[in-house]
């Protein structure tokens, strides 16, 4: 089984990529899905303790947004958080790479694969990228923010250059979409080939 991770900055168009693969018969995880399942079991309580009872709804749970005023603006305590997540995510990964031993081709979406350092455990690393102009443009139509939210989440984000030369393949995400998914056939039919 090959492992691919693939990964990119906000709005770089990550999602429409994995859609096209699931339509095409493949098997994608979201590590931010197992990321919030995470909050919600395992590592609740450390995040309760650790960033206090604030961040509880009147049902219990977390309540992402308010955890996120926290952790959003401050290195540090972002840290603190993935150190608590991250383990329990890297454990999920290894529970449905087992749980799947006939599969050719597993993808995982990673968003911060290189800064989780989660890079080693995967076969091959795709990075998704677009011009800056067009990731602002989409996260200010799409997440409602200003181009000022928009620039200071891209920049609190490894820049692509960076991630690039990390990555085992690159896909520039700026033209057509159908270009795009070319691209990313090819890639996964390289992959295939080398089995």
């Amino acid at each position: 089984m090959v492992k691919v991770a693939l990964t990119g900055g906000i709005a770089s168009g990550k999602s429409e990529i994995l859609t096209h693969l699931m339509m095409s018969g493949y098997v994608i995880y979201s590590t931010d899905s197992l990321a919030h399942d995470v909050l919600k079991h395992e590592g609740k309580q450390k995040v309760i303790d650790t960033f206090g009872t604030g961040i509880v709804d009147t049902k219990g749970e977390i309540n992402r947004s308010a955890l996120g005023k926290i952790v959003f603006n401050d290195n540090d305590k972002l840290n603190k958080l993935n150190d608590i997540i991250h383990p329990f995510v890297k454990i999920r990964i290894e529970e449905i790479i087992k749980a799947n031993p006939d599969l050719d081709i597993i993808f995982f979406e990673v968003p911060l694969l290189f800064e989780s350092n989660m890079q080693d455990m995967f076969d091959v690393t795709i990075n998704i990228y677009c011009d800056i102009d067009i990731q602002i443009n989409r996260i200010v139509n799409r997440d409602n923010r200003s181009v000022e939210d928009a620039l200071s989440i891209i920049r609190s984000q490894m820049g692509t250059y960076e991630r690039n030369k990390r990555a085992t393949y690159a896909i520039d995400n700026s033209g057509e979409i159908a270009d795009t998914f070319k691209k990313i056939d090819k890639i996964v039919s390289d992959i295939l080939s080398k089995e």
